[in-house]
């Protein structure tokens, strides 16, 4: 039955299934400046069911504990969306997956939701479908019902979205990236020291985000007049280690810092560096771009589009050779810098303002609510 004018004016009544801090991390960091955006937007009310493990760290990464574990929290979630929709009435609910065991959640939230009549925009996070796809997992064939039964999905990047409509011609499927709030992010400030010069990076201090290849190639590739910050979650054994190998007066392991500091500090440094083996589209790029700092990567999920039309320098996952040619070449030359930093600060403001992207969920949450 079409809507009424009426119905059409109110606040769509949003239920929002996503992690929320802490732990640490992209999804989570997104959760809560969407949700902290929103408030102000009299367009949507978004109610937060909160999916964040809290049973293990991110780095207790054990099959049998993950299955017993995660088996215990996809109940304990399925309660809690059922309690939700019994209580109130939603017009969509906005599930975000990064995959995984957690995929079986996803198939039970699209149980629930249909079992309530509330359609879902299933919200892709993670960088694998292409290879998942590929080699046909379990995790696939899990994310493919979803995807099957879900109003509207969501991709990052480029790449998964081309994965998806070849493999799923049907899927209604829509890229939307993340996005940047301008207001939360501070102004430029000068380097904290005459002649430091810093490079910096941002995220979980794991193999997986190609930390061993950055100090590697650090080594090789920065003089004495540059510095290296590390920030970052520590809390494991490959990060001890890594501090053990290489940590110094130049190479500094800070640990996780709030939101607001983190940001401080990367603003007061003159590169940014995210050598990631696997990624979406990840906040912490957006926001260096938002600084206007030049920025090395891998060339792995959004990140080349991110950085595209020189707004940064892409080399390919773990090839430490091509990271330390980049790294030399950039360290060495303060206007090729100065040029990527202004291109990626105008990139970011152009496509990733959260004011265009938050109207894009708007008309998607429209779109399938009943």
């Amino acid at each position: 039955m079409p809507k009424s004018l009426e119905e059409k004016k109110r606040a769509l009544q949003v239920c929002l299934i996503a992690p929320f801090p802490p732990p640490y991390g992209g999804i989570a960091n997104w959760t809560f400046n969407l949700l902290r955006f929103s408030k102000d937007h009299a367009d949507a009310h978004l109610t937060l069911l909160d999916i964040a493990p809290r049973w293990r760290s991110i780095h207790q990464l054990g099959v049998v504990r993950r299955i017993l574990g995660g088996g215990a929290q996809l109940l304990r979630d399925a309660c809690r969306l059922m309690r939700l929709l019994y209580s109130r009435k939603f017009d969509v609910l906005h599930l975000t997956t990064s995959g995984g065991l957690a995929s079986g959640r996803d198939v039970a939230c699209l149980f629930i939701s249909k079992l309530f009549d509330v359609e879902i925009v299933y919200h892709i996070r993670f960088g694998r479908i292409p290879e998942i796809i590929e080699r046909n997992t379990i995790e696939w064939r899990l994310i493919k019902r979803v995807i099957a039964g879900a109003g509207k999905v969501v991709v990052i990047d480029e790449a998964t979205f081309l994965a998806v409509k070849s493999a799923l011609p049907f899927a209604k499927i829509t890229k939307i990236p993340n996005f940047v709030d301008f207001s939360t992010i501070p102004l430029v400030k000068p380097l904290a020291g005459v002649g430091r010069k810093t490079a910096v990076f941002l995220g979980w201090v794991t193999r997986s985000k190609g930390i061993a290849d950055l100090l590697e190639a650090w080594e090789i590739a920065a003089d004495s007049s540059w510095n290296l910050d590390i920030i970052g979650p520590k809390d494991s054994e490959f990060a001890n280690e890594m501090e053990n190998k290489y940590g110094n007066e130049k190479i500094r392991f800070l640990g996780e810092l709030a939101r607001v500091d983190a940001l401080a500090h990367m603003a007061s440094c003159d590169l940014f560096v995210f050598p990631s083996h696997t990624e979406g589209f990840p906040n912490a790029v957006a926001e260096a771009m938002s600084l206007g700092l030049p920025i090395v990567a891998t060339r792995v999920g959004a990140i080349p589009e991110m950085l595209g039309n020189g707004a940064g320098f892409l080399v390919d996952q773990k090839r430490k050779d091509q990271l330390a040619k980049i790294l030399k070449e950039v360290l060495q030359n303060t206007e090729l810098r100065k040029s990527a930093g202004r291109l990626a600060f105008e990139r970011v403001r152009r496509l990733y303002d959260v004011e265009v992207i938050f109207s894009r969920y708007l008309e998607e949450w429209r779109a399938v609510s009943r």
